[in-house]
């Protein structure tokens, strides 16, 4: 039997394969393997991988193509990718996450980077691997529950028993899917809502002030300077500021406010039942309370500000439209000086 890789690398970058493949290694990772294009999907086809490095700087788009091709390949089981390109735009990244990627490099990656996202990377691929066994028990548990209610029929003195078995699995399989349910509506770094989850959170508050005539208010939220902060002490800071700032949000949210990673550093807040003034309070109580924050971090301790724009939805447009108002007012914080609250201007 051909042996299982446990990483597999695809670029023709020596010194991203050179990184890859010692930080590998020092994760304590076997079968390590460097692959082209054709190889890597010829070994994805064949054999079982757990973690990939793949480089979207490939020529005629072999990266994303291999990505592709991994997530079709591996829809079954669980696999960690971790996508390196030189292009630095937000947009990209948020692109290559959306194309299959559980993680994002910026070339050139040093060996301790790679060796970090490669061991944050195991951590998800641990938890992913326990999710994915769970949930196969408790599928196998659901046909054997069916098979046990056939013999339960015909069994009428053992019926008692039967039944405390199949409501016990029930209850066991309801908590596994209300956690598989609750990993997907989440971000990871932040805690908040995803991207998704947060749009389809929107839909609904925007419906129910649409029927009772209440007002509703969002803000965008921007994390000020967050790329001199990638580039001056690395993308693990950049994640620990993330993580502080979604702490903050949690504090201050009432438990029908609602809070989601917009998309790299920014964030959009809905606040149902809640006018301006109200929104702008509550926009005061997370700026002052980041700017009185210090997150420490391996290069030295960062301070935290943001810039946000308060709009409140206006009957009859759309859920774009309103957080495209409150992304102007933000970027008019923004070029006021950051650190700052701006509302929308009445129309």
């Amino acid at each position: 039997m051909a042996r299982e890789h446990t990483v597999l690398i695809v670029t023709d970058d020596p010194e991203l394969s050179r990184v890859a493949v010692a930080a590998a290694e020092d994760n304590g990772s076997e079968g390590v393997t460097v692959a082209s294009f054709d190889e890597a999907v010829s070994a994805a086809d064949g054999q079982v991988i757990a973690m990939a490095v793949i480089d979207l700087d490939l020529p005629d788009d072999e990266g994303w193509k291999a990505t592709e091709e991994l997530r079709r390949l591996h829809f079954r089981h669980p696999l960690q990718v971790l996508l390196c390109s030189e292009n630095r735009e937000s947009e990209f990244a948020e692109a290559a996450l959306d194309a299959g990627g559980d993680d994002f490099l910026i070339k050139p990656v040093d060996e301790l980077q790679m060796h970090v996202r490669l061991r944050a990377a195991t951590i998800r691929l641990r938890h992913q691997t326990d999710l994915h066994h769970e949930r196969e028990f408790y599928r196998r548990a659901v046909k054997q529950e069916e098979e046990l209610s056939s013999r339960v029929l015909d069994q009428n003195l053992h019926l008692r028993k039967a039944y405390e078995e199949v409501a016990g699995l029930n209850r066991q399989l309801e908590r596994v899917n209300q956690e598989l349910e609750r990993v997907a509506r989440v971000d990871v770094l932040s805690g908040l809502m995803n991207r998704m989850s947060l749009f389809d959170s929107l839909d609904v508050e925007i419906e129910r002030s649409m029927r009772s005539g209440l007002p509703l208010c969002g803000i965008m939220v921007d994390i000020d300077h967050f790329k001199d902060v990638n580039d001056t002490y690395g993308h693990a800071c950049g994640d620990k500021v993330i993580r502080a700032l979604g702490a903050v949000f949690r504090q201050e949210l009432r438990k029908y406010d609602y809070a989601g990673r917009y998309g790299g550093e920014e964030f959009f807040v809905a606040l149902p039942n809640s006018s301006l003034n109200q929104a702008s309070m509550f926009g005061e109580r997370v700026r002052s309370n980041l700017e009185e924050l210090s997150v420490d971090c391996d290069e030295g301790s960062v301070t935290i500000s943001v810039s946000m724009g308060i709009a409140r939805f206006r009957r009859g447009e759309s859920r774009d439209m309103w957080i495209s108002r409150a992304d102007r007012a933000m970027y008019v914080a923004k070029q006021k000086g950051r650190n700052r609250i701006e509302i929308e201007p009445a129309s």
